[in-house]
């Protein structure tokens, strides 16, 4: 195995940690402007970012984001469709607002080093 082989895994690893720990920021932000299944956002997310999410992974954040009136969720045939609500679009300008801060204050002191 060599270097360049090791550093594909490791940045998969890191991207695959990337989208696990900020799902419920993804998800939200892919219904800005549409509504998405659960099945849609696992799709979405494999085309965009290479990882392959598994059910388990989504579906208790779609009911945690439900709960906590983020999303909405509707019947449509056989499916269930969520969009985003009032509450979660001004939430996820929030989240990214105070990601873009925290973000800059660590590439400012990484750079230092």
């Amino acid at each position: 195995m060599g270097i360049q082989t090791t550093l594909i895994e490791a940045e998969h690893h890191v991207r695959q940690r990337c989208v696990k720990v900020f799902l419920d920021m993804i998800i939200l932000s892919l219904m800005k402007n549409r509504v998405l299944s659960g099945y849609d956002v696992i799709k979405i997310v494999y085309e965009k970012f290479g990882i392959l999410l598994r059910p388990g992974n989504v579906y208790p954040i779609l009911n945690s984001l439900e709960d906590r009136n983020m999303i909405h969720k509707k019947n449509v045939e056989r499916k269930k469709i969520y969009g985003l609500t009032d509450d979660g679009a001004l939430y996820i300008n929030l989240l990214f607002n105070e990601y873009e801060k925290m973000y800059s204050h660590m590439r400012l002191d990484f750079s230092q080093l």
